[in-house]
């Protein structure tokens, strides 16, 4: 019994150095396997050593020397560090244009670039002359000729540059010296394209005439004189009335017995402002009328003067610039 116990020692021992070889060679083979799976390297320890100190080096010098970051200059303008400057470029060019430099091409030719900056609006658009920065009715073109805020919509040029003529409608009309029965005792008639008749009474020199619409005291007598006329070669005499038409401010000279002497035409024109949102207001003005802008009202002490409308077919409005009397001419058609 003694001898067999001895003997499974000796098995016991045997197969416990085996399995201890066994995990040896399979620890080796796993570690090669790892080594070839995550491709590990070695480094000499004297150059990684040597690599290092160069770093350490530099560290240092870059600890006890910090970098001194300076601003940039652009074309004589100072940076200031880590600032984004907006720089422009004009179709077709390759120049790069800062709206700083003052010396520099404009971006949009006649404003220059120091306008745009000042009133603090976006000329990075290709329309941008055309624009309304601040929705007055007039382009930002329109604002800087006249020398106005284009950021600003309470300041805006003259108005009468934004009028404009939408419709009109005329009435035709004769006047003409019926009769006469003595001094200072004539007569005169109206006929229009209503079909209205007036007659007068008889009137003297100076007196207003016609008692009803449409002519009610529209015209004046001035004066009545006259003047030989040749007639189948037998001179004769014909009495002619200076008549003013108040309304117009015209004379008018009108020979007595011709009923279809004098036609004149009376125009009524309808405006818009095409500007500050007035563009569908119409208002509608007789000739010699003076009226207000914006609204177009009526106002005998109104800054524009609807003057007439001239025998070419436009509108001719008068207004004053300082001392100065101005018109503009605006075509019907």
């Amino acid at each position: 019994m003694v001898k067999t116990g001895k003997q499974d020692e000796k098995i016991i021992l045997g197969l416990g150095i085996a399995v201890a070889v066994a995990l040896v060679i399979l620890s080796i083979k796993g570690y090669k396997s790892l080594e070839e799976t995550f491709k590990v390297t070695h480094s000499d320890p004297k150059e990684l050593s040597e690599t290092g100190e160069k770093q350490i080096d530099i560290a240092a010098n870059l600890l006890n020397n910090p970098p001194e970051w300076e601003n940039s200059m652009l074309k004589g303008r100072n940076i200031e560090m880590l600032t984004p400057i907006q720089l422009f470029q004009i179709p077709g060019h390759h120049e790069l244009i800062d709206l700083f430099n003052e010396n520099g091409t404009p971006v949009h030719p006649p404003i220059p670039n120091k306008w745009w900056l000042r009133h603090k609006i976006d000329p990075s658009y290709k329309d941008a002359l055309a624009r309304d920065a601040d929705n007055d009715g007039f382009s930002n073109l329109e604002e800087y000729r006249a020398k106005t805020n284009p950021s600003d919509s309470e300041d805006f040029p003259d108005l009468i540059s934004k009028l404009k003529v939408v419709g009109s409608s005329s009435l035709k009309w004769k006047v003409y010296f019926s009769s006469d029965i003595g001094e200072d005792q004539y007569q005169f008639k109206y006929a229009d394209g209503n079909k209205v008749q007036l007659r007068s009474q008889y009137i003297g020199r100076g007196a207003r005439f016609f008692d009803k619409d449409p002519a009610l005291s529209r015209f004046v007598l001035n004066d009545v004189i006259e003047k030989e006329q040749d007639a189948g070669g037998a001179q004769r005499k014909v009495k002619y009335a200076i008549i003013n038409d108040t309304k117009k401010q015209k004379l008018m000279e009108i020979v007595r017995g011709r009923s279809n002497d004098f036609l004149g035409q009376d125009y009524k024109v309808t405006f818009v402002l095409d500007a500050l949102g007035k563009e569908s207001a119409a208002f509608t003005l007789s000739e010699n009328t003076k009226f207000d802008l914006p609204n177009g009202n009526v106002n005998e002490e109104g800054k524009f003067h609807f003057k007439e409308v001239s025998e070419g077919g436009n509108a001719i409005i008068q207004y004053l610039v300082g001392e100065q009397t101005q018109e503009l001419s605006l075509s019907l058609k």
